[in-house]
């Protein structure tokens, strides 16, 4: 997924305004870079408050994204692991196998999915040392 930014609907007419307007291709190219800057002020602003995040030595500020990853995995883990050594067990032992609960991936996977989104990030953190806090 690409990023989304608030001008990408409108960037080809605006960027034929941009050509009907300036004449020669250094203007437009000026004016077209201009554009798409000031459309992606907003994310890089969130990138700075990332990495301010990353960076921080408190638990309380850096430590809710492992915690949400290890929350998701856990998840993850029972569903697709644990849950069916469970049933497997209950079924050994004469256990009534609906007492086991089903945690419902459909909640989790679109969190789980966009952490693994922004995996490629993380690991541009650590190179960039944000990974000192530990």
């Amino acid at each position: 997924m690409g990023v989304q930014t608030a001008l990408i609907p409108l960037a080809k007419p605006l960027f034929d305004l941009i050509d009907d307007l300036f004449t020669s291709d250094d203007e437009r190219e000026a004016a077209k870079l201009k554009l798409l800057q000031a459309d992606l002020k907003p994310l890089m602003s969130q990138l700075e408050i990332n990495k301010t995040e990353a960076a921080s030595t408190n638990w309380f500020v850096a430590g809710w994204r492992p915690f949400i990853g290890w929350t998701c995995g856990f998840i993850f883990f029972y569903a697709y692991v644990l849950r069916d050594i469970l049933i497997a067990l209950a079924i050994a032992g004469g256990i009534d196998v609906s007492t086991i609960p089903d945690l419902n991936l459909y909640e989790v996977m679109p969190v789980m999915l966009g952490m693994l989104g922004l995996g490629a990030a993380r690991s541009y953190e650590k190179v960039q040392g944000a990974e000192a806090n530990r």
